[in-house]
């Protein structure tokens, strides 16, 4: 298959990098020129030769705490609209589970979406423009907390930072917040399943099917460390969801991928990490 990318970053980069190496012929663009295996832009521009049976939009500006629906639509849709794709070209957009608001209950594909914070509002802001302007060849794609551990974000990060002369971190949220947590490989498998299999669900959770709690999570630290690491906890931030919950069945019955077991994956991170 000819799939692009648009934006290497943190999510971006690893579907890309897999693509290739599986054997599709990848076309990505970026902002600043990068050194790649396959082909590689900064001018958003299709080639007369080059058809894309589908494009992944990994470019979107806005991250929680930052940006707002203009910013993300001056990224993501503006870019996509850009490249003046073929009629054929199906289009996946990197979008959140953020859409849904605060999870009194896992929410499914068909559930109304209500977003309680920007970050939410702008996804789901993008998902709409997006609709409109490529139609029944446009999939959202709404991901979970997606955990690289060869570059960790947020907490994970700040875990790999602990030591015997840093043992403190910051837990923003009570014990009952939750998110739905997907390894970085789990999800790109997830994502090329669904490009290869040409899946045109207008909208599809990609995520572990069971979220964890900070107070889960901060017991796993407890138990594993001999550091005596110290958690102070905050008042949840207002740009943050506080419960995560994503209904994962229709992910489940198009891919056959259960219940992810990021406890373990989790688990043997710390390990590595803390006592190493």
């Amino acid at each position: 298959m000819k799939v692009g990318v648009l934006g290497l970053g943190y999510i971006g980069m690893p579907i890309a990098s897999t693509l290739h190496a599986g054997g599709h012929e990848v076309f990505s663009w970026t902002r600043n020129d990068r050194k790649t295996r396959w082909h590689n832009s900064t001018v958003l521009s299709l080639g007369k030769s080059v058809s894309l049976d589908a494009i992944v939009i990994a470019c979107g500006a806005a991250r929680p705490g930052i940006g707002d629906e203009s910013t993300e639509t001056g990224s993501a849709v503006s870019a996509a609209r850009a490249l003046n794709l073929n009629a054929s070209t199906h289009v996946y957009y990197i979008s959140s589970g953020a859409v849904y608001g605060e999870c009194t209950k896992p929410s499914a594909e068909t559930d109304i979406a209500k977003p309680c914070t920007e970050y939410g509002h702008a996804k789901l802001n993008a998902e709409k423009i997006l609709g409109r302007t490529f139609g029944d060849r446009f999939s959202a794609l709404r991901v979970g907390n997606v955990v690289d551990w060869e570059n960790p974000y947020g907490i994970f990060r700040e875990i790999s930072r602990l030591s015997p002369d840093k043992r403190i971190l910051n837990f923003y949220g009570d014990v009952n917040s939750s998110r739905d947590y997907l390894e970085m490989n789990d999800f790109v498998g997830l994502v090329i399943k669904t490009i290869e299999a040409d899946t045109h669900q207008s909208i599809l959770n990609v995520g572990s099917g069971n979220s964890l709690t900070l107070g889960l999570l901060a017991e796993k630290i407890s138990s594993v460390t001999n550091l005596e690491v110290i958690i102070n906890w905050h008042k949840g931030r207002s740009q943050d969801v506080q419960v995560t919950e994503l209904d994962t069945e229709l992910l489940k019955l198009l891919h056959g991928f259960g219940h992810s077991d990021f406890v373990s994956q989790f688990e043997r991170y710390l390990h590595n990490v803390l006592t190493a």
